[in-house]
């Protein structure tokens, strides 16, 4: 089970990443949006040109009639995409702790397939045995980020060490 603090961590640093992807897919959004709007105000001027105003041929106006109509198409359906590709992050994140925080008893009530999906994904490369006991295998960089790092020494001498320490 991982320390509930570093889960507290994790949520924030996915949800801070998430609001920062989230202003930027605002902002991708408003000028797909423009582009649509952009796309439609030249078909009309094209159709005014050519039903009104008689100002192009019927072979340029379909010419430009079908370029525009499919671009728009495109800029539609990128559109479209983007909105579709949104998901709620608490959602996901409540059910990604319920998940992590109940392994254990998922593990008992699983059945064989379920149990080496589990497996598989919290140890990737497997699980070492070498005929006589499991050794220690590398779990999922999900589970390596939640575990407590290491006090890191970094190597360095303190103010006192080897040189003379001046005083101003």
């Amino acid at each position: 089970m991982p320390n509930p603090v570093y889960m507290r961590l994790f949520r924030e640093i996915v949800l801070d990443v998430w609001r920062t992807e989230q202003t930027r897919a605002r902002e991708v959004d408003t000028m797909r949006a423009e582009r649509v709007a952009d796309l439609n105000a030249r078909l009309e001027k094209l159709e005014d040109a050519f039903i009104y105003q008689h100002s192009i041929d019927r072979a340029t106006y379909d010419r430009q009639h079908d370029r525009v109509e499919e671009e728009l198409a495109l800029a539609e359906v990128e559109l479209q995409e983007a909105r579709i590709e949104r998901i709620d992050v608490d959602g996901v994140l409540a059910f990604a702790e319920h998940l992590i925080g109940n392994l254990g008893r998922m593990w008992i009530e699983a059945d064989l397939p379920l149990r080496q999906k589990i497996q598989s994904a919290i140890f990737p490369e497997g699980l070492p045995f070498d005929g006589r006991g499991f050794g220690t295998a590398p779990t999922c960089l999900a589970f390596m980020q939640l575990r407590p790092s290491e006090a890191v020494e970094n190597g360095m001498a303190s103010p006192t060490g080897f040189e003379p320490v001046f005083w101003p």
